[in-house]
């Protein structure tokens, strides 16, 4: 009887009423039919989630070096292809450090030589003309000069 009072909002307490606002949902809840069959249930995906990241295509800014002779220009990446793939490119690693001569028309692009040189810090030079590659030692060596 209890319960009833409770469900219909009124509830009894020593001989006195206490009313309590009942609050009810107009929203009709929606069911689905379901279809059973003998068959393995459908799950239908709606979010994937890849665990393996893929390079995903980007509109990267290329960095390029352009002949103030010729106005031909030469890409960073192109210039370290052709270092690199040179008849002299196994004279060492490129390094990330890069300058565009437009004067000379040629990237500067620093090295790390397989055998070093005292007070030497070469680059490949790679000429955006012809796309010939050389190495420029840049040696700096002090001379100390007696009186």
């Amino acid at each position: 009887m209890l319960l009833g009072l409770l469900i219909s909002g009124s509830v009894f307490i020593s001989g006195c009423v206490q009313e309590k606002a009942l609050t009810v949902l107009n929203d009709t809840p929606v069911v689905q039919p379901t279809t059973f069959t003998k068959k393995t249930p459908t799950v239908e995906i709606t979010a994937y989630i890849e665990k393996t990241p893929t390079m995903q295509p980007t509109t990267s800014t290329e960095i390029y070096c352009v002949s103030n002779e010729t106005g031909k220009k030469m890409s960073l990446s192109e210039a370290r292809e052709i270092a690199k793939n040179s008849d002299i490119g196994d004279q060492g690693t490129l390094k990330d450090t890069y300058s565009c001569n437009e004067g000379t028309s040629t990237w500067w692009i620093d090295m790390k030589p397989t055998i070093e040189q005292y007070a030497c810090n070469p680059a490949y030079v790679v000429n955006i003309n012809t796309k010939e590659v050389e190495i420029n030692w840049r040696c700096t060596e002090s001379v100390i000069r007696w009186p």
